[in-house]
Protein backbone atom coordinates (compact mmCIF):
# COMPACT_ATOMS: atom_id res chain seq x y z
CA UNK A 1 0.00 0.00 0.00
CA UNK A 2 1.29 3.47 -0.89
CA UNK A 3 0.61 6.51 0.90
CA UNK A 4 -0.60 9.26 -2.22
CA UNK A 5 -1.08 12.46 -0.02
CA UNK A 6 0.46 13.07 3.58
CA UNK A 7 -1.11 16.41 5.04
CA UNK A 8 2.04 18.75 6.07
CA UNK A 9 0.38 19.24 9.01
CA UNK A 10 1.68 15.06 9.75
CA UNK A 11 4.63 16.10 8.32
CA UNK A 12 6.05 18.10 11.05
CA UNK A 13 7.17 21.47 8.62
CA UNK A 14 6.08 23.55 5.44
CA UNK A 15 8.89 24.97 2.94
CA UNK A 16 7.83 27.33 0.41
CA UNK A 17 9.82 29.53 -1.86
CA UNK A 18 10.29 33.20 -1.31
CA UNK A 19 8.90 35.28 -4.29
CA UNK A 20 8.50 32.20 -6.44
CA UNK A 21 12.64 32.41 -5.83
CA UNK A 22 14.20 28.49 -5.95
CA UNK A 23 17.08 29.90 -3.89
CA UNK A 24 15.56 31.63 -1.20
CA UNK A 25 12.97 29.55 1.21
CA UNK A 26 10.63 30.04 4.15
CA UNK A 27 10.86 27.05 6.01
CA UNK A 28 8.54 26.33 8.90
CA UNK A 29 8.97 24.20 11.82
CA UNK A 30 6.36 22.86 14.20
CA UNK A 31 4.61 19.53 15.81
CA UNK A 32 7.50 18.76 18.27
CA UNK A 33 6.90 16.39 20.96
CA UNK A 34 4.67 17.83 23.34
CA UNK A 35 7.14 16.74 26.41
CA UNK A 36 9.74 18.54 25.37
CA UNK A 37 10.79 22.34 26.58
CA UNK A 38 10.98 23.72 23.11
CA UNK A 39 7.21 22.82 22.58
CA UNK A 40 6.59 24.06 25.83
CA UNK A 41 8.25 27.17 24.71
CA UNK A 42 6.06 27.18 21.59
CA UNK A 43 2.48 26.91 23.47
CA UNK A 44 3.41 29.67 25.36
CA UNK A 45 4.63 31.79 22.28
CA UNK A 46 1.38 30.90 20.89
CA UNK A 47 -0.51 32.06 23.93
CA UNK A 48 1.27 35.46 23.63
CA UNK A 49 1.72 35.86 19.85
CA UNK A 50 -0.95 33.97 18.22
CA UNK A 51 1.54 31.22 16.48
CA UNK A 52 3.65 28.24 17.55
CA UNK A 53 5.93 27.44 14.86
CA UNK A 54 9.72 28.45 14.18
CA UNK A 55 10.25 29.85 10.46
CA UNK A 56 13.63 29.74 9.03
CA UNK A 57 14.51 31.34 6.03
CA UNK A 58 17.16 29.04 3.95
CA UNK A 59 19.24 31.14 0.94
CA UNK A 60 21.56 29.70 -1.38
CA UNK A 61 23.74 31.59 -4.17
CA UNK A 62 21.85 31.40 -7.68
CA UNK A 63 25.11 31.48 -9.19
CA UNK A 64 27.68 29.78 -6.45
CA UNK A 65 25.29 27.41 -5.16
CA UNK A 66 27.08 23.94 -6.37
CA UNK A 67 30.34 25.44 -4.72
CA UNK A 68 28.84 27.62 -1.24
CA UNK A 69 26.76 26.41 1.33
CA UNK A 70 23.40 27.48 1.62
CA UNK A 71 22.77 30.28 5.02
CA UNK A 72 20.02 29.31 6.99
CA UNK A 73 18.83 32.11 9.60
CA UNK A 74 16.25 32.13 12.14
CA UNK A 75 13.29 34.77 11.94
CA UNK A 76 10.85 33.52 14.16
CA UNK A 77 10.63 33.60 17.09
CA UNK A 78 13.14 36.01 17.74
CA UNK A 79 16.03 35.45 20.55
CA UNK A 80 17.12 37.71 22.79
CA UNK A 81 20.01 37.10 24.92
CA UNK A 82 21.99 39.48 27.29
CA UNK A 83 25.11 37.91 26.13
CA UNK A 84 26.00 39.47 22.98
Amino acid sequence: MFILFISWQDVGFTADPIDDNIYQWCVKLFNFDPGTDLAKDLNEIHEKFDYNYIELQLVSNAVLYVWINAFLYQTEPSILSNNC
